[in-house]
């Protein structure tokens, strides 16, 4: 006697879906999806974020070495020898240019931006920020609101006579922090800074900074071309 097999054959009006344990596999998985996708958005962010305060400050500090390096000799030579008092002399600043004033009314006093050399030893590179200079520039500007964004920097400038080199050849060192907002895992120094406090005034006061080796910290580097060929 042959067995009768009944087939059961889904109907016009059945419906088919997953079962409850497959839609939590596949809200798991979709999770873990969502999850490095944001993750890596935010890495992304992170970085460029970064990177705008970085090349912001490299800007910054390649147009101040820039400037010493187009200042007379004489100004160079008595930067890499003189004693800088408190406050500072004239004669005993290098004479740098705002770069972050756009103000086309602005007056040739807003726009002096001395900085105070480091001269605590002339005879060698020092690696530590000894005399500091505290600046605040402009990053971004709000086309919309017109809003500034601020920096903050505190920079540190050396000039040394390369003695071994015929003419007024000089090293200019310059190394410097700058602020990077959600900068986690730094340490906070507290340093005497030098600040503009008014037209021509210039003042020390106590001043924080985060630093993070490699993360918010620079150095630049120029070797003058000021060669006085009644030497050679």
């Amino acid at each position: 006697m042959k067995k009768a097999f009944q087939k059961n054959e889904i109907g016009p009006g059945a419906v088919s879906g997953f079962t409850l344990v497959e839609s939590m596999v596949a809200l798991v998985l979709f999770g873990f999806l969502a999850l490095g996708i944001s993750h890596i958005t935010m890495l992304a962010f992170k970085l460029s974020y970064h990177n705008v305060y970085k090349t912001s400050a490299y800007s910054v500090m390649q147009g101040y070495i820039e400037q010493i390096k187009s200042l007379d000799s004489e100004s160079l030579a008595r930067a890499a020898t003189s004693t800088i008092s408190n406050p500072p002399q004239a004669n005993e600043v290098l004479q740098a240019r705002s770069i972050s004033l756009f103000s086309a009314t602005t007056s040739i006093d807003q726009i002096d931006d001395w900085l105070v050399p480091n001269t605590l030893n002339a005879a060698s590179l020092s690696d530590t920020m000894d005399v500091v200079n505290y600046k605040q520039v402009v990053i971004d500007v709000d086309g919309e609101t017109g809003e500034r964004q601020m920096m903050d920097l505190w920079v540190d400038v050396e000039i040394h006579p390369l003695t071994d080199t015929p003419g007024d050849v000089y090293l200019i060192d310059v190394q410097f922090i700058y602020a990077l907002p959600l900068l986690k895992g730094s340490e906070e120094v507290t340093k005497t800074v030098y600040y503009r406090h008014d037209t021509r005034d210039y003042r020390t006061k106590s001043a924080k900074m985060r630093l993070r080796s490699h993360k918010n910290e620079g150095r630049l580097q120029l070797v003058t071309s000021l060669l006085n060929f009644e030497t050679l």
